[in-house]
């Protein structure tokens, strides 16, 4: 099996002026094969969000390696990041909390289509909605218009 993500001791430490430094992360190694799908779960305040958002670099980690698909996230900067993370993405728990209350369904697909420069949008959105299960009329509704689930 080789790993699609490959994460070896993750270590992500925030500055704090009464206990000098928080150790959010300290020492977390995972492999992630094509197909897999790994859960992260814990007591709030254990480090999940920041797992994540160190591996998509939204922080960057103080320390170890994360590997995607052969290429070392810990080095990408400027383009190859911005690229990296159209490939990748979070997802979230909450997903009413995710969506932008005032954006219809629309606007929200398309942003990261807007954000990457990819063509044809509107014909990506209407594909999206047919792949979910959910009529083209959704794509102006606002997410609150929505079930849990279609969330």
């Amino acid at each position: 099996m080789t790993a699609l993500l490959s994460v070896r001791d993750l270590v992500k430490h925030y500055p704090s002026r009464s206990h000098g430094q928080v150790l959010a992360l300290d020492g977390v190694s995972f492999d992630l094969a094509q197909g897999e799908v790994l859960g992260i779960v814990g007591e709030s305040g254990c480090g999940k969000s920041t797992l994540g958002r160190s591996l998509m670099r939204i922080d960057t980690p103080t320390a170890g390696e994360i590997w995607y698909n052969g290429t070392d996230l810990v080095t990408l900067s400027g383009r190859a990041l911005k690229k990296m993370r159209s490939e990748i993405q979070m997802v979230f728990q909450d997903p009413f909390g995710s969506l932008n209350p005032r954006h219809s369904v629309r606007t929200i697909i398309s942003e990261p289509l807007v954000i990457h420069g990819m063509s044809g949008r509107e014909q990506r959105v209407r594909e999206l909605l047919d792949l979910v299960g959910l009529p083209q009329s959704a794509a102006k509704r606002l997410p609150h218009q929505f079930s849990g689930g279609q969330r």
